[in-house]
């Protein structure tokens, strides 16, 4: 079965042009729908870019973010939907198999927002260490506090230069200066994170990264049977017997939401099935069955 879901909101009550579903964290995430666009546009408050699409940076080395106006970050309406069944039958057993799928539409990953925040994500170990492709940089008077005190040097982590350590996880984050120079301001893996994402707006805290698409392709269902023959069945009035086992949400074979499970939405309306709120995940489950018919 295949499901493609195009809604576009076309008129409102007078004086209305747009419906509120769903704001998150105060606001700095909304899910709505405009007239004359699709239904179901996720709007958060986006980083600043100059005229070629540069992201620009404030005089701390972070992603400077626009606080006036919300930018659309995506859709969250699939195109497409759907399941693919199978059965295939060999004298007395019988292998099923159904694969489901989603192709776009995106969701709000909330979880994905928070724990980069706090650096409890694979992706957050980017740049902690030269290792993970951090710079190394010295401090002038090892000051840690700010940015312009901050040199990059080859020296080894630990070391010291001019008497002041070596530190090994320094990023410079591609973009411009609001002077339209590019950015040489060093910053830490820490700061990306702990600045950029978390609860809110204010600063240099975003939701944009957060807005992701769930595409997925999933084994939801196996189970191999095997029927009794009857010449041994008839011994005790049995018409059929069959002994089958199965397993149910396998795997994915392919997921865009890399550290998170696709199906694990907040609720069952297509509102809050576009939010990844950190909700159970679903469960892999085994199991056997015996049919009988007297």
């Amino acid at each position: 079965m295949l499901l493609s879901i195009r809604i576009r909101l076309k008129k409102l009550a007078d004086g209305l042009d747009r419906l509120e579903h769903l704001t998150v964290d105060n606001g700095a995430a909304v899910l709505e729908s405009h007239v004359g666009e699709s239904m179901g546009d996720w709007y958060v408050y986006g980083t600043v870019k100059d005229e070629h699409g540069n992201k620009i940076v404030d005089s701390n080395g972070l992603y400077k973010v626009d606080y006036t106006t919300r930018q659309k970050a995506g859709n969250a309406m699939p195109k497409l939907t759907g399941g693919i069944s199978s059965s295939l039958s060999y004298k007395s057993f019988t292998l099923d198999a159904t694969v489901d799928f989603r192709i776009g539409g995106s969701v709000l990953n909330l979880p994905y927002q928070y724990m980069r925040e706090i650096g409890n994500l694979e992706a957050t170990l980017a740049n902690r260490d030269p290792k993970h492709g951090g710079l190394t940089y010295y401090c002038d008077g090892n000051d840690l506090t700010d940015p312009s005190k901050r040199h990059l040097t080859d020296q080894p982590v630990g070391s010291t230069v001019n008497g002041c350590t070596v530190y090994g996880n320094g990023v410079i984050q591609p973009g411009v200066k609001e002077d339209g120079s590019r950015n040489d301001i060093i910053v830490t893996a820490g700061e990306t994170n702990y600045n950029q994402y978390g609860w809110g707006y204010s600063g240099n805290i975003t939701y944009e990264n957060a807005i992701q698409k769930n595409t997925y392709f999933k084994l939801r269902e196996v189970s191999l049977s095997y029927t009794l023959p009857k010449s041994l069945t008839k011994k005790f009035a049995c018409n059929n017997l069959s002994i089958s086992i199965y397993g149910r949400n396998l795997f994915y074979f392919y997921k865009s939401l890399k550290e998170f499970n696709s199906e694990a939405s907040d609720g069952t309306s297509w509102i809050y099935q576009a939010q990844v709120g950190g909700s159970t995940a679903t469960t892999r489950t085994f199991g056997a069955s015996l049919r009988a018919s007297f």
